[in-house]
Formats: structure tokens, C-alpha cells, sequence
């Protein structure tokens, strides 16, 4: 059988027959190679050594012809061990190039190149001896170093490190090697049980596929990432002004009817904790996820921060979803319980009927809702959570606990679900202050929804980060947006398209407090148009906060995104050729920093989705930027199957698996069009089945749409076509079916 030149393999199927071991036993090598061989004919190759294998079994991988000191073939590694029946499996990558980014970028060969003599010190530091392995398990990844005396000349006694994550019995194990000079030969043993059985040295966790030089694979990863933020999550950002400034207005709610409500930073930690110890009380535990599904609201918001306090994820959801998105998003997250305003409490309870309760937020008018929710055994009123704040004794820091999940919409039918951490809201608060100038006397304007980014880590947690105050507005409003600045002394805002209108109107006072807009690209226009500076910061969900800025102060190039962030590491790739784009080119903009604080830690339960974001640690953003002069990145046009209406992400995809369920549709291809007022609406084209009433089918299509996705998803308009305008391979040309739309009347 050959196996050489096999890429990414998973091989279960090739071994799991020639080796029938159960359970932890211990496998002399020459008796393992003698099982392997029939598996895999009559060329594996013995390197002689007296080590052996403790509690598993493990496969060789050989190289059978060397030119020079390099081998020109490492073909095959196959781990594996038996559980209770069950197999664990290895991926398989060789390939030079594939290797040498397992040990990291711009590191390649010189992050192993040691002179012998160095790595026969190494091999003593990590081994009993020359021949055995000594291995420690960290987090569920087991980690092996193995030496076996290879007689090249000038080769090493050291052959490498390996790390292999093992989760649970049957699952996939991933497996990604160092390579170059210093590494003549690949040989490795592997332990799929978490146990012990040395003592002594301990490895680092494998993160992203990317194993790091033996220097620092002395430090536990995990621990590391710990480190960066040390003793800090959002409850102590809490504590922290609390107790250097309780008297400070930390929040202030201001509706458009009834009085305005404020909280300086010592009550907004008293009724935190006194919401924390409520969930506590009614069952809720660290780990738990709770669905809050509410407008902007002090009681949503205090909510949030409620959660994260006593360790549960919040799972923020748009409340322009229908019930059947709402379903999904609460069987997906795994909800156990529900935070809802009156409004949506009913869809709530309809979409997730096995919720333990949902506790229901009365309306500004003052509704009947709490009394209403007290008499249902499904409901409780939001006051029930209104716990002892004295009762709250805290947990222990975990920084990299997570604390939040957002849905996001990306080019996937569904919408994915991206986990924040307690590390991620304090890089959050970090940064985002920085970027944007804002300080501790200054105030931040949030209209946006509180279950966005921009509100959540944009807004409010740049404002955590100084002590500043946060002044919360139920939603956007033009007839009452100058009062409310002028009242609070706003002097920060995020600049959306529909709000310009309405600031560089001619209702602006002579004067006013506001000086800085967040927006999302450097333009001198605006400056004088609005009268306030447009400091530049481009982000998504993903990022947590402002990836790239730019302040006017800079003086940067007109229109430009600024530059990356500190923290953040870029690259303009081309997608087709998976190369750096040169100055002047157009390329997607990756990004990368650690998973879990300059980056998502995931999104949750989708591996598919976490294995198509990232590449060798790197996050592909979808967006298309050009590298400029200066190292200014200048947006060019994001995934053409990614919308964006009114600030809101739209799938092209998930409007489109929709509309193919409805009879007489034949094909169908979604996009945006032109709008003065959301940048984008949505619109859709199809070509019917042969006598279908096209009116009558536009109907039913929007009809659809609006029963089973939120409203900003449904089409604005039905466009019945003969066909759509193909390329090359039959592909449908979106851009020209948006410009074709784009011809039609506004809609």
C-alpha cells in the first residue's frame, strides 16, 4: 500500500484491523513495528532503540531514501489508541511547507536549527535517558519529545517535540510536526490517555495548529494566555472604579419618556452583584448560557454584566428575529434560561419551550408585565432576580472564562455564534479608549443595540476601561438626539450612515460638547460637514474591538481604514493564490493575535465554521482591502454574499435557502441594492418555474421571508428574470445582477 504523498488523512479505517489492542498496555518497538508492517507492506523501516511506549500504541513514520542530510520522503505518522472500543484517529500533514508553518510563521527552519551538541543537552533536559520519552498531559493535549540516535552525520539526538490534542474517546486527533535542518528524521510516539505516567517536564497545549521552538515550549500555553490578563474580568473592571470612583456616574438611561435613571459606578456594582446572586438563586450556574433577547433597556444591561459576574455566557440575540431564528439560536447556544422585555417575552417562550424560565422586563410605560409574568409558572418578573447583593461572595478570576456569545451573519446559511471571553472585554477596555481619545470625564453616546459589538465592546467597555459614563438611549433618535447631548454633555458617538443627516443638520447648536465620531474609514469631509473629528476604526464581531484606527490628527491619506492596531498582526492576501499582496494590490485582510483576546475564542459548537476562519492561526476577515503607501489599508468591497443593512450582516445564502422552499421558484440569487438611508436593502431575483403568476409568487416569497427571518433580512423587492447573466463555469454574476438592480425604482 502507498501511502506516500498522502495529504491530510485521516486513517483509522488503514490500522484499526492490525492492531488489536484494548486498553493502557505497554508495546515493546520492534513488536509494534512487526503489527504495523502488514498493514502497510513491507517497507517500514525499524530505527533501532530500546524505548518503549506507555499506555497506547503508536505508528512510525519513515522515510526510506535520503539525498544529501534532508529525507525526501516523511510520509506517514499514525498514532492511535483504543477506549473502551473506540478509536482516536490522526490527521496527517507532510509537505515541507505544511510543516514548516507548524512551528510558526518566519520561523521555519532557524527555530530548530541547533548544533548537535545543543540538542544533546536538550535531549538530557527532557528525557531519563536517551532512549525513553517522558510526556505530561496539559489541558487534554498530550505532549511527547523522543530522541533515538539517528547516525547521520551532524544529526541530532533530539528529533523533535509533538503535541497531540485528545478530547474524548472516538474523537479526532490533529497532529502538526516541526521540520528543518536540525530535525534528519521524524519519529515520533504518541499517548491518547490523559494520564501521567512520567513526571516532570511540562509541554505546551497545541493552539491553532502552530507548535512553538523548544525555548518556549517549556511554558504551558494555556498559562500564558492566563498571564496577559492576570487577575482581571469584567467584575473587577467593576470593583476596580467602585472603589477609585464610587461616586462617579458610570450609567445613565435616557428614554424618551419617563424619567431619565442614573448609576454611579459603586451602585452599578451593588446591583450587579445583587443580579448575580438572583441568577445564582434561581439556579443558574458558571458555564450556563442565558438567552437575553430585549431592547436597549438598564435592566438588559445590568443583565449582562450579571451574568458575566457569576460566570454564565449571556447570549445577546437581535430582537428582529422571528421566533424560528430565536429557536435557533437558544437550542444552538444551549440555553437554559431566558432575560426578555415584554415585547418579546411571548416569541421568546414560543421559540424555546424547554427554558427553566424566562424572567420578563416590563416595558418603559410601566405595563403590567411583571404582575402578568408572576402568575405563569414558565415566567417570573425581571424584579425576581433582584438578589442580596450582601449574599454575593464572588468566584475566582478566570480571564479566559467566556462570558458572551453574539450571533453574526457571515456567507453560511445560518448565523454563527461568537464566543467572547472576560480576556476579550478587557483588551476591549484597553484599546478602545486609546483608539478613540476617550477619557475619564468624557461621555459615550449608545444607541446602538446592546446585542451588537459596537454597544457592547466598542461603547461600553471603552468606557469600563477609563471610569468614563456611558448614557444609554433606547434606540436612535433624530428629533431627540441634540437634547440628549446637550443634557448628558455627550462627547463621543459611533458614526453610522443615517445619523450624519441629523448632526450636520441645520438644528446644531452654535456649540456643543461632542467632538468625536467613530466611523469607520479617515474622511476630511466629514470632519467639516459634522464639525466634530471622524477618528477611523474598522472591526467585526470577531475582532472585539478596532482592529485598525486612524485619528485626523495623523493626517493620514483621505478614505483610508488607518493603520492595524497594536496588538493585531495583518496580511493583504491573495485568496486564489494564497500569497502576500504587494503595495498597490487588493487582498483579504487577515488578522492575527491570540484567540480569546485580541480574537473570538471560537464559534461555538461549529467546527466547520472555526476550520474555514482560520489559517495557521491566521482570522480571514471576508473583507477586501488594498495595501497602501504608509502601510494605510484602504477598503475595497467585502464578500459578495455578506450585506449590510442599516449596520446590520445579512447572508445572501440564508435569504436564498429560504425562497428555495417556495413552489415555482426555480433558482434564485440574492443581493444588495443601493439605499440612500441603510447603504443596503435586500432584493432578490428568480427565475420561475414555466407558468407561474410572478406577481403572486413575489407575494408569497416576501410572505415567507417575513415568517421565517428577521425583517431587515426580507427582500424589499422580487425580480423575475428569464435567466441570470452567467461567467465562466456557469457562475452567476452578482455584480451584474446588483447593477441591474441598482436600474430598477428605489424600493
Amino acid at each position: 500500500m502507498d501511502l506516500v504523498g498522502r495529504d491530510r488523512q485521516d486513517l483509522p479505517d488503514l490500522i484499526a484491523p492490525a492492531v488489536p489492542l484494548v486498553g493502557p498496555t505497554r508495546v515493546p518497538l520492534g513488536e509494534d513495528l512487526d503489527v504495523l508492517r502488514p498493514t502497510f507492506g513491507g517497507d517500514v523501516r525499524h530505527v533501532p532503540s530500546d524505548g518503549e511506549i506507555a499506555r497506547g500504541v503508536g505508528g512510525i513514520a519513515d522515510s526510506d531514501g535520503y539525498t544529501g542530510i534532508s529525507p525526501d520522503v516523511a510520509h506517514l505518522l499514525v498514532p492511535l489508541h483504543r477506549v473502551n472500543d473506540h478509536v482516536l484517529t490522526v490527521r496527517v500533514d507532510p509537505g515541507l511547507g505544511r510543516l514548516r508553518r507548524a512551528v510558526g510563521h518566519q520561523r521555519g527552519d532557524e527555530a530548530w536549527a541547533r548544533t548537535p551538541h545543543q540538542l544533546d543537552e536538550a535531549v538530557r533536559e527532557i528525557h531519563h535517558d536517551d532512549v525513553s520519552a517522558r510526556l505530561r498531559t496539559s489541558n487534554g493535549v498530550v505532549n511527547v519529545a523522543f530522541g533515538d540516535g539517528w547516525p547521520l552525520p551532524g544529526a541530532p539526538d533530539l528529533v523533535t517535540v509533538m503535541a497531540v490534542s485528545t478530547r474524548s474517546p472516538g474523537a479526532k486527533v490533529t497532529v502538526a510536526w516541526p521540520y528543518g535542518a536540525a530535525a534528519q528524521y521524524l519519529a515520533m510516539w504518541v499517548v491518547a490517555n490523559q494520564l501521567d505516567p512520567f513526571s516532570g517536564w511540562t509541554a505546551p497545549a497545541a493552539r491553532d495548529g502552530r507548535f512553538l521552538p523548544y525555548e518556549e515550549s517549556r511554558m504551558d500555553r494555556t498559562a500564558i494566555e492566563n498571564l496577559q490578563m492576570h487577575g482581571q474580568d469584567i467584575p473587577w473592571l467593576l470593583e476596580h472604579w467602585a472603589s477609585h470612583k464610587p461616586d462617579h456616574p458610570a450609567l445613565v438611561w435616557d428614554p424618551p419618556s419617563g424619567e431619565a435613571r442614573r448609576w454611579t459606578y459603586s451602585e452599578l456594582l451593588h446591583a450587579t452583584r445583587g443580579i448575580a446572586a438572583g441568577l445564582r438563586d434561581h439556579g443558574v450556574e458558571v458555564g450556563d448560557k442565558v438567552l437575553i433577547h430585549a431592547e436597549n433597556s438598564p435592566e438588559m444591561l445590568l443583565a449582562w454584566l450579571a451574568c458575566s459576574t457569576l460566570g454564565a455566557v449571556a447570549v445577546t440575540t437581535n430582537t428582529r428575529s422571528v421566533a424560528a431564528e430565536v429557536a435557533y439560536f437558544a437550542e444552538h447556544a444551549g440555553c437554559v434560561a431566558a432575560i426578555a422585555d415584554s415585547r418579546h417575552a411571548d416569541t421568546v417562550a414560543l421559540a424555546a419551550p424547554t427554558l427553566k424560565w424566562i424572567a420578563v422586563i416590563a416595558d418603559e410605560e410601566g405595563s403590567p408585565a411583571d404582575v402578568v409574568a408572576a402568575e405563569s409558572a414558565d415566567r417570573i418578573p425581571f424584579a425576581a432576580l433582584a438578589g442580596q447583593p450582601d449574599s454575593w461572595t464572588g468566584r475566582p478570576i478566570e480571564p479566559m472564562l467566556p462570558f458572551g456569545i453574539m450571533f453574526t451573519s457571515g456567507t453560511t446559511s445560518r448565523p454563527k455564534a461568537v464566543v467572547h471571553t472576560h480576556a476579550n472585554a478587557i483588551w476591549a477596555s484597553r484599546i478602545g479608549p486609546r483608539n478613540i481619545d476617550l477619557g475619564t470625564n468624557d461621555r459615550y453616546l449608545i444607541y446602538l443595540p446592546l446585542f451588537h459589538v459596537n454597544a457592547q465592546s466598542w461603547s461600553f467597555f471603552s468606557v469600563l476601561g477609563v471610569g468614563a459614563t456611558a448614557v444609554l438611549m433606547p434606540k436612535w433618535s433624530s428629533s431627540r438626539f441634540w437634547d440628549v447631548v446637550a443634557a448628558n454633555e455627550i462627547t463621543h458617538i459611533s458614526l453610522m450612515p443615517f445619523c450624519i443627516g441629523t448632526i450636520a443638520g441645520p438644528d446644531r447648536p452654535a456649540s456643543t460638547t461632542l467632538r468625536i465620531g467613530v466611523f469607520g474609514l479617515i474622511m476630511d469631509v466629514l470632519d467639516s460637514m459634522l464639525g466634530i473629528e471622524v477618528y477611523a476604526a474598522y472591526g467585526m464581531t470577531e475582532t472585539v474591538i478596532h482592529a485598525t484606527n486612524g485619528k485626523p490628527s495623523e493626517h493620514l491619506p483621505d478614505r483610508s481604514m488607518g493603520h492595524v492596531t497594536p496588538g493585531y498582526e495583518f496580511a493583504v492576501v491573495d485568496k486564489e493564490a494564497g500569497t502576500l499582496c504587494g503595495e498597490g494590490e487588493t487582498g483579504e485582510l487577515w488578522l492575527r493575535g491570540t484567540r480569546g483576546i485580541q480574537l473570538f475564542l471560537e464559534y461555538y459548537d461549529n467546527e466547520e465554521a472555526n476550520a474555514k476562519a482560520f489559517e495557521d492561526g491566521w482570522f480571514k476577515t471576508g473583507d477586501m482591502v488594498m495595501l497602501g503607501p504608509g502601510g494605510n489599508l484602504f477598503y475595497r468591497e467585502r464578500d459578495k454574499d455578506l450585506l449590510k443593512v442599516g449596520g446590520e450582516n445579512v447572508s445572501a445564502r440564508e435569504v436564498e435557502d429560504v425562497i428555495t422552499t417556495v413552489p415555482g421558484v426555480a433558482q434564485v440569487a440574492v443581493v444588495g441594492k443601493h439605499h440612500d438611508f441603510l447603504d443596503q436593502v435586500v432584493v432578490a431575483f428568480v427565475v420561475t418555474a414555466s407558468g407561474i403568476d410572478e406577481d403572486a409568487l413575489e407575494t408569497q416569497v416576501i410572505e415567507t421571508c417575513r415568517e421565517r427571518l428577521a425583517d431587515y433580512k426580507v427582500p424589499r423587492a422580487v425580480y423575475a428574470v428569464d435567466e441570470f447573466p452567467l461567467g465562466t463555469l456557469d457562475k452567476v454574476l452578482k455584480n451584474r445582477l446588483r447593477e441591474m438592480a441598482d436600474e430598477r425604482p428605489p424600493v
